[in-house]
């Protein structure tokens, strides 16, 4: 079954047995917090972000973007605990920088990015949706170094499963679509 949940519950039903795996965005070191034994973890590749800006933004046509260039706008982003907004908090904090609180908290990238290009503010999606939006001439991209890593995109499954010919057929799906290339850790 396929299902959309909020990764506490998802985590819980994985553990219960009602779900089979997931693909999700988290890092390896953290599940919730709990113990990780009875859970299979193989991360299959990781995305940048890329923060993007209304057309015309004037640090659209920078050559490079600092965060401190960033702190004093309007940031567009998901509600926490969502990887795209702790790892935006986190590329702050890593420049040494105050992270600015968001002036809009907003989950779907597509609504996001409508904010962005209505002028409302910046906001930051993955690197391949920011591409893809930007052909579409709505936004501009913001060169911003160093660029944010997403933790990992991961399957997640119990690990008494891992012989199961369903979660098997499915690591062989995932290994015939996803390129080689993709497969940053």
């Amino acid at each position: 079954h396929a299902h959309q949940l909020r990764h506490a519950r998802a985590m819980q039903m994985l553990r219960d047995g009602e779900i089979d795996a997931m693909l999700i965005t988290m890092s390896h070191e953290s599940v919730d917090g709990q113990p990780k034994a009875d859970l299979a973890i193989r991360p299959l590749y990781t995305e940048t972000l890329s923060v993007i800006a209304p057309q015309g933004h004037p640090l659209a046509g920078q050559r490079s973007v600092a965060w401190h260039a960033l702190t004093d706008e309007r940031w567009i982003l998901p509600p926490a605990p969502s990887c795209v907004n702790s790892t935006i908090l986190n590329a702050f904090l890593a420049q040494g920088l105050a992270p600015p609180a968001p002036w809009v908290l907003s989950s779907p990238p597509q609504t996001n990015v409508s904010l962005v290009a209505a002028g409302l503010g910046i906001s930051a999606v993955p690197t391949p949706f920011a591409g893809a939006v930007q052909g579409l001439g709505a936004v501009d991209l913001l060169r911003v170094a160093p660029q944010a890593r997403l933790p990992p995109v991961s399957l997640v499954h119990r690990a008494a499963a891992a012989e199961d010919r369903n979660i098997q057929a499915l690591v062989q799906a995932l290994d015939a679509v996803l390129p080689r290339a993709e497969r940053r850790h």
